[in-house]
């Protein structure tokens, strides 16, 4: 019944208690057969990319929520031409839609 989801680094935290939101992610993605959009607590694009190679590390499933911010667009590309999905987020004019649009390859 479900096709994928979202999640929020913060809430995720907060839901997992004693346990390490990593392995709840892990859990999540393990029950949902589509994608699993989930994002890094940390900005910029460094931290972006990084936290998207880790997360592809743990499920191939995973979708890399990236904000609308320069840096997010810089990490966007770079982890499209590693084979990483994104979802960006924090869009709020079509424009903006666009850019994130032409900043990841056509698949």
């Amino acid at each position: 019944m479900i096709d994928g989801i979202t999640t929020n680094p913060s809430l995720l935290a907060k839901q997992a208690g004693d346990l390490d939101p990593r392995d709840v992610l892990k859990e999540i993605c393990s029950l949902v057969e589509g994608p699993v959009s989930a994002e890094g607590r940390r900005r910029g694009r460094r931290r972006h990319g990084a936290r998207g190679q880790r997360a592809r590390q743990d499920r191939d499933n995973i979708v890399v929520k990236i904000p609308m911010l320069e840096s997010g667009m810089v990490a966007v590309r770079r982890l499209a031409e590693a084979g990483i999905k994104t979802n960006v987020t924090l869009c709020f004019s079509s424009v903006q839609c666009l850019i994130a649009r032409r900043r990841a390859p056509r698949t």
